[in-house]
């Protein structure tokens, strides 16, 4: 159940996923939220992402298993959009 909340209030995907997926989350809901989860981030997908503006915000799955103050950013966000808890 959890899954599936996440699903309707956040697009969430993985970097193999091309960012027009992002478009039908957009699409069928105005108050969805793009997070780019990925671990490579080149200078092509970064240019793409930023012209588009499709992807709000983006995370490295690397900074997110490495870093502490990464994963906290990450699952703030993530808990603040999909089930308001902060």
């Amino acid at each position: 159940m959890a899954d599936s909340l996440a699903r309707k209030k956040i697009g969430i995907r993985s970097c193999r996923t091309e960012l027009k997926s992002f478009e039908d989350s957009i699409r069928k809901s105005q108050k969805c939220k793009t997070f780019y989860v990925g671990g490579v981030f080149t200078d092509e997908l970064k240019r793409h992402m930023d012209a588009d503006r499709l992807v709000q915000k983006s995370f490295s799955v690397i900074e997110i298993l490495q870093q502490p103050e990464a994963r906290d950013e990450f699952l703030r966000e993530v808990f603040h959009h999909a089930v308001r808890v902060v």
